[in-house]
């Protein structure tokens, strides 16, 4: 056993030097991959794609890279970049709704548990109502919200975006107070618009452009300035005659100890993307400021929107269950869940065990052997879990983790029988080691990687 757990350090300290060997290389040395927190098809993943292309098309990056979308809640994938290798190769895309998760607590995370890249265009939101609505002003409907507060039914995500951009509205006008109501994102609010159930929302310029012509009527423009698409919208600031804006901008993060070379390398990257004639008309189509911000001003810039969120998040209360245990797509709540029922089943065996129940009602050799059987059986289970929650908090890589587990279930179904784990050996160094070459130097598939 001595001999077996020296192996295993051996392999971990040369897979440390491995990694220290491959950030003193030039970079990129390898694929390039960004996670994207959300479904292709989104707004965030169809920026990524763009930049993806006008760096593919203009040769901007001597090595690939690969978009990876992660469904399910946006934390998800932000913890797999936060608790990923920071060797240069694995970046975040996310938007300001990371800071309302951590604002309102949903999350444990903010942005400054990451290494900053840079923002690569941003856009502002338009208040609107139906063609049909009383209100043709936003000072009108601020001054009926004031009247009748929580009556007016707007549609939002609860703690997202648009949800916070309500709030933000609202807070004009001393006293007034809109009745948020959990709808989604811009269609699934236009359509209840459509259908009487809400009574206004905010949609990004793109979607109330696309909107407008079916019964939508503009109040206000979130920016600080009017956008060009739609110059008879007023601003915010214009009609409240105070310094209110909400911009959402195009984030990219990295892994915190990420090397400077990778990142600044990064920066290269994006700002030449940014620059093709390409991206800029497809800003141009999405309605988007092709805004580039990077270094210190970035830095600055999201301090001070988190500020702000921090002020508009304090009157928001959200469900806390939603934050998954490292990049694992499973809430909290459900994970422990498991974990407690697991260790109820345990200890419910061994007092079933000691009552003399678990025995077989004729045979007591039959008894000796269900008791182990049913040990090995938990035993597993826990190996199991461990190994899943190990990979997935980033404490080890594929290839240890994978040893190690192997290593170990082979011991607990053979009952560490010298022979056998000799063999077993073999099988968990071929299986971690080459399945770990296999899946990233052949195939790329995506694999934790640790997160030291």
């Amino acid at each position: 056993m001595n001999k077996l757990l020296i192996l295993i350090a051996t392999i971990a300290f040369l897979s440390g030097c491995q990694k220290k060997a491959l950030v003193s290389k030039a970079w990129p040395t390898k694929s390039v991959k960004v996670i994207v927190p959300f479904k292709p098809g989104g707004s965030t993943d169809q920026i990524v794609r763009v930049m993806q292309k006008s760096i593919k098309d203009n040769n901007l990056l001597s090595k690939s890279l690969t978009v990876i979308n992660v469904e399910g809640h946006y934390s998800v994938g932000c913890n797999k970049v936060r608790f990923a290798k920071p060797d240069g190769y694995t970046f975040l895309a996310m938007h300001k709704a990371m800071m309302g998760g951590q604002a309102t607590e949903i999350t444990e995370f903010g942005y400054k548990d990451f290494e900053l890249v840079a923002e690569t265009s941003s856009f502002s939101q338009v208040l609107a109502v139906r063609d049909d609505s009383p209100w043709h002003t936003l000072d009108e409907l601020l001054e009926d919200a004031k009247a009748r507060p929580n009556k007016i039914k707007f549609g939002c995500n609860v703690g997202a975006l648009n949800h916070m951009a309500g709030v933000s509205i609202q807070e004009g006008k001393e006293g007034a107070k809109f009745n948020f109501i959990q709808i989604g994102g811009g269609p699934a609010n236009f359509d209840k618009m459509a259908g009487n159930h809400i009574d206004l929302s905010v949609f990004s310029t793109v979607e109330y452009l696309s909107f407008r012509s079916e019964g939508l009527r503009a109040l206000a423009y979130t920016g600080k300035t009017r956008h060009e698409k739609i110059p008879e919208v007023p601003t915010l600031i214009e009609e409240l005659k105070q310094d209110i804006s909400f911009s959402i901008g195009s984030w990219w993060f990295a892994p915190k100890g990420t090397p400077k070379e990778a990142i600044d390398g990064f920066i290269k990257v994006l700002g030449a993307a940014m620059k093709t004639d390409y991206a800029l008309a497809q800003f141009e189509s999405r309605a988007l400021n092709p805004t580039f911000v990077s270094g210190k001003e970035l830095a600055v810039k999201l301090e001070t929107e988190w500020e702000q969120v921090k002020t508009i998040c304090s009157t928001i209360k959200v469900s806390k269950s939603f934050d998954a245990l490292g990049p694992m797509a499973i809430p909290k709540i459900i994970f422990f869940g498991v974990i407690v029922l697991l260790l109820m089943t345990i200890g419910q065996s061994f007092l079933l065990k000691k009552k003399g129940k678990l025995k077989a009602a004729d045979d007591d050799d039959a008894a000796l052997k269900v008791i182990p059987q049913y040990k090995m059986a938990i035993a597993m289970c826990v190996a199991t879990i461990t190994y899943i929650a190990v990979m997935s908090t980033g404490l080890l890589n594929f290839s240890i983790a994978t040893i190690t587990f192997l290593i170990f279930s082979i011991g607990i179904l053979g009952r560490f029988e010298k022979r056998t784990m000799m063999v077993g050996l073999a099988i968990a160094l071929i299986m971690g080691l080459g399945c770990n070459y296999l899946f990233t130097e052949i195939f790329q598939v995506d694999l934790p990687t640790g997160g030291q």
